[in-house]
């Protein structure tokens, strides 16, 4: 589960600092992508720092570490592996109940929503409405790199149960809503008594 205080601790941890996936990801339990996504962390994809110019504390240990050395091979993928805390992001480490408005504002939000108008959804269906959107936007003459990816969508689903809007159910396949957000609400129906 993303557990809020979690995040709000890997948020305060990093501080001012870089964060690297190789470390704090494993450690926190919270996909990056999905951080990157609430506009908590900024990647840095230019002049990305070697390892021991931000003291990482895997120095000397790390696989990925020869990846940023300076003199590494350039074509090696370095780009969305490091990472700077965002103004969000200072945010929710001074607050960490402002996760809820920013799940809600999250481009998943609305996608689980919809998957939940009666009440249940299987993750199946939360699947096959994520490869809709890719489609759709690939139709659309859009980007063909999916804009989230499935690793996303459950970090998402893991927030928003810890965030009290969503329960698992049937061995984790399922999903019963519990409290979206208002603006996230199904518009309701004819009132029966006009």
């Amino acid at each position: 589960m993303a557990d809020p205080q979690q995040i709000q601790r890997l948020l305060i941890e990093i501080g001012e600092d870089v964060a690297c996936r190789h470390y704090h990801e494993p450690r926190a339990g919270v996909d990056f992508n999905l951080l990157a996504g609430l506009g908590l962390l900024t990647p840095i994809n230019t002049r990305i720092p070697p390892c021991e110019a931000h003291g990482c504390p895997l120095l000397g240990q790390c696989e990925h570490e020869a990846d940023f050395a300076p003199d590494s091979n350039t074509r090696t993928p370095r780009s969305n592996r490091k990472f700077r805390r965002a103004p969000k992001g200072a945010d929710v480490a001074a607050d960490a109940a402002l996760l809820d408005r920013l799940a809600s504002e999250h481009r998943l939000a609305a996608l689980v929503a919809g998957a939940l108008r009666g009440g249940k959804a299987s993750v199946f269906t939360l699947a096959q409405a994520l490869l809709e959107a890719d489609l759709a936007q690939v139709e659309a003459g859009g980007e063909t790199a999916p804009a989230v990816r499935r690793r996303e969508l459950g970090a998402f689903l893991r927030l928003v149960e810890a965030l009290g809007w969503v329960q698992f159910e049937d061995g984790g396949l399922t999903l019963r809503a519990l409290r979206l957000p208002e603006p996230l609400m199904p518009p309701a129906g004819p009132s029966e008594t006009a």
